[in-house]
């Protein structure tokens, strides 16, 4: 009983310095790192909508608080809130639901122009963009990175398994994480 008690005391000891490295060095070089990119982002936004005064005022305005969102949220998203944004229709506003549906109007306009220079200037911002916030989700939710990565492999021998991690996938990516952006912008 006193081993079991010991390693049970060594494994949260452990647990909890590992944390703590994890949270107060780790984390802050990437979320400073992260905060960084963004801000560079958003000034090549910014110099493109400069450059180009007869830009779409409506896709300028979503990509510049898609990115304002990722950097309002470098800090703040975690497990708890993308677990409660997936599962709890009712945990954003209507008003955040609307600007969400115009984000992807947008994107869906970048996407269909991004032939002509000024759209993929816009869809290289896009991209960069959506990485930012995967790469916020892989520092600040680990557990749901990693279980996406260990689902993929197991996904592709189960059909009833493949449906599951294509729909909640593009419910994380395509629906929620819009929808959590804007939250966070406003």
């Amino acid at each position: 009983m006193i081993i079991l008690l010991f390693v049970l005391f060594c494994l949260v000891g452990t647990w909890i310095i590992f944390d703590a490295i994890y949270s107060l060095i780790i984390c802050q070089y990437f979320h400073t790192k992260l905060k960084y990119k963004l801000f560079a982002l958003r000034d090549r936004l910014r110099n493109l909508r400069m450059e180009n005064p007869s830009f779409d005022d409506n896709i300028f305005r979503m990509m510049e608080l898609r990115i304002n969102g990722c950097i309002g949220l470098v800090q703040e998203i975690s497990f708890l809130r993308v677990i409660i944004a997936i599962g709890f229709d009712s945990f954003f506003s209507e008003k955040d639901k609307a600007s969400a549906l115009e984000m992807k109007k947008a994107v869906q306009w970048i996407q269909d122009n991004k032939m002509t220079e000024t759209g993929k200037q816009l869809f290289d911002i896009e991209k960069q963009s959506m990485h930012a916030f995967q790469g916020l989700l892989a520092c600040n939710c680990p557990l749901i990175v990693l279980l996406f990565y260990v689902i993929r492999p197991i996904a592709r021998f189960r059909p009833p398994i493949i449906e599951w991690y294509k729909k909640n996938k593009d419910i994380l990516m395509r629906e929620t994480a819009p929808t959590i952006i804007i939250s966070a912008a406003r």
